[in-house]
């Protein structure tokens, strides 16, 4: 075995000193954030909704400032790059990949957060969208990350509404919702099935 060069092994340990120092720096940052998070009631509205946490509650409360300066949720999305580029040719709308524009890091940050929510809670997919989140589907990696990227543009939805209205995120809520909405469109169609006969 070939022995490193001492010239190597300084810069080896430079290198791993200021990696050392760089994690120690981000950690004190990290915690002073954490902190200064609980005493607001923003951050603590928006670490309430699956996949965001404390980091990501802070970043967006901060880079967002304010609520009303988004007129819905979709301006939201879209000031965050998870907007869908949409192409126009005639009369056909084709939607396509999102943005990306914005600010990078708290879109990454949407998009850990929901990768941790397909480890953690794949229920809460199938929950948000039962038309995309079948075994089959899922079995595909680049269909996977659709739906994750998705899901970091639901959490936005979420963002919007809750800061919005001053209340935090229930699942239990969403879900009871989401039901409602599925049997009043089961009974609407029944009406009108009906009719029809």
């Amino acid at each position: 075995q070939t022995e490193k060069p001492e010239r190597v092994l300084l810069m080896e340990n430079s290198l791993l000193e200021q990696l050392s120092f760089l994690d120690g720096q981000i950690q004190k940052v990290e915690k002073e954030m954490k902190k200064l998070g609980k005493k607001d009631d923003v951050v603590k509205i928006l670490e309430s909704i699956p996949g965001v946490g404390p980091i990501t509650a802070f970043a967006l409360r901060w880079k967002m400032e304010n609520i009303e300066r988004f007129k819905n949720s979709q301006h939201l999305a879209s000031y965050f790059g998870l907007g869908i580029r949409e192409h126009q040719s005639g009369d056909h709308l084709q939607k396509g990949k999102i943005t990306k524009t914005g600010n990078n890091l708290i879109r990454k940050l949407l998009v850990q957060g929901a990768q941790v929510i397909n480890r953690t809670h794949p229920e809460y997919l199938r929950l948000y969208f039962p038309n995309l989140t079948n075994p089959e589907q899922m079995k595909n990696k680049k269909h996977v990350n659709k739906v994750v990227v998705a899901v970091a543009r639901k959490q936005l939805t979420f963002v919007y509404y809750c800061w919005k209205n001053g209340t935090p995120f229930s699942i239990q809520e969403y879900k009871k919702r989401r039901d409602n909405s599925t049997v009043n469109s089961q009974e609407d169609s029944k009406t009108d099935s009906s009719k029809s006969s």
